[in-house]
């Protein structure tokens, strides 16, 4: 464990990162620190002898310099939107016996945007009418650009039919046009630059009523003696049967 001072041989010409650069304790100039935290675990004579690689990986700046992406430490990596168009760096020291043996380092070519896709696509929530349902699932390939949207029902005989929602990114509240049918999202994934992936869907069960609701109720009319008055209620849970009204008359105190 401790602070190791290095240098990058780039075509020859020895090269500083920006990135953690600091006086040499050792010759004239600058260089790069790699620190090593020692370990809390006692190792056996036998582990003792093996060796220990610590691995850092690096992402290339528009400053010509890389960076250190943080709690990647293994022989593998995954490039992320991140990474596209930049350059990845890994360095391994090596280390036999408990001191430092070599460090290697390469660099990889410009990394290319991946074909859009969808994983995990799926849709959360209670399939019930009224309810919000939202869409959830992991965008891979390049910079995500106008991905679509769309929602469906189903209805017999396996027909779909679109539903218009003005924000279908956003979710969807079933109607009562839903209940019974089968809900699906289909997401097609489209990068910045336009390229389409394939879609990606996901279902709903059955959609059922909610209990039967009066979301609002209003009394419209000129409210004179012998002019119709008219109920506006606005219904929710099913299709509406045979709802129930009841007028009443409220008699006002004549000192009023």
């Amino acid at each position: 464990a401790g602070d190791y001072e290095y240098r990058y041989l780039v075509d020859g010409v020895e090269k500083i990162s920006e990135h953690n650069k600091q006086n040499s304790q050792y010759t004239e100039g600058m260089c790069n620190i790699y620190r090593v935290v020692p370990s809390n675990t006692s190792l056996s004579d036998e582990e003792a002898q093996e060796t220990i690689l610590h691995i850092r990986w690096h992402r290339s700046t528009e400053l010509n310099r890389f960076d250190l992406i943080r709690d990647e430490n293994k022989l593998s990596y995954m490039p992320t939107a991140e990474d596209v168009g930049c350059c990845l760096q890994v360095e391994v020291l090596a280390y036999l016996d408990g001191d430092f043996h070599s460090m290697v380092c390469d660099i990889s070519s410009p990394i290319v945007a991946g074909i859009p896709k969808v994983t995990q696509l799926a849709i959360e929530g209670t399939p019930i009418e009224g309810a919000q349902l939202e869409m959830t699932g992991i965008y891979t390939g390049g910079i995500e650009g106008a991905s679509e949207v769309r929602w469906y029902r189903e209805k017999e005989y396996g027909i779909e039919e679109l539903i218009e929602v003005l924000s279908p990114e956003n979710g969807y509240s079933p109607t009562c046009m839903d209940v019974g049918c089968k809900l699906k999202l289909e997401f097609t994934p489209v990068r910045e630059d336009g390229v389409v992936g394939v879609p990606g869907v996901a279902w709903t069960e059955a959609i059922e009523a909610g209990p039967p609701t009066c979301k609002s109720l209003g009394v419209s009319g000129t409210f004179l003696e012998q002019e119709p008055l008219t109920v506006e209620a606005e219904y929710a849970g099913g299709f509406e049967g045979e709802s129930r009204y009841r007028w009443l008359r409220e008699r006002v105190p004549e000192d009023m």
